[in-house]
Parts: C-alpha cells; sequence; structure tokens
C-alpha cells in the first residue's frame, strides 16, 4: 500500500486525453503489481497415465520417507528398506 501511495499520481492529471492518462495509470500501477506480484507461468499437464494409481502413490511416498530416514540417520537397515521400496516402486 505504502508503494502504490508513493507513486506520482499527478502525472495522471497531466494529460487532458483519457487514454493517454490511462495508459500512465495503467503504466504506474502494472509497475507496483509487477514487483509485489509478478506473473509466474507454468505448465499444467493432464495426469492420465494409467499405471500411476493410488496404491503406487503410496509405494512412492514411502520409498521418499525411507529414503529421508537411510539419509538421517545412515542404518544398514533403513537402507535396506529404501532399497526394496524402490525396487518395488521401479
Amino acid at each position: 500500500m505504502q508503494d502504490i501511495a508513493n507513486l506520482p499520481w499527478t502525472l495522471v492529471e497531466l494529460f487532458e486525453d483519457v487514454d493517454d492518462a490511462l495508459d500512465v495509470f495503467m503504466l504506474l500501477f502494472s509497475t507496483v503489481v509487477d514487483f509485489h506480484a509478478p506473473v509466474r507461468r507454468f505448465t499444467v499437464r493432464a495426469n492420465s497415465v494409467p499405471w500411476l494409481d493410488a496404491e503406487l502413490r503410496e509405494a512412492m511416498a514411502m520409498r521418499d520417507e525411507a529414503k529421508t530416514e537411510a539419509d538421517k540417520y545412515g542404518l544398514h537397515s533403513d537402507r535396506e528398506v529404501y532399497k526394496k521400496l524402490r525396487n518395488y516402486v521401479v
């Protein structure tokens, strides 16, 4: 709000043509908006692979959790559990 309040809004009043005044207003406003909320582009893809079902997703989550534990504690038993889950998911 402070950045918007600090903009030189008097520039908008300098133009007699409404279209020019609107262009200046949009330029001033969009600079602040673009700074605080930049546009992010991303790709949306369909999740339509038939082999990726709920059971496999759960196995993937368990595999990831086992890897985290194996890396964190470094126990041989944790590494073996991770390897079994990894091979199951693959």
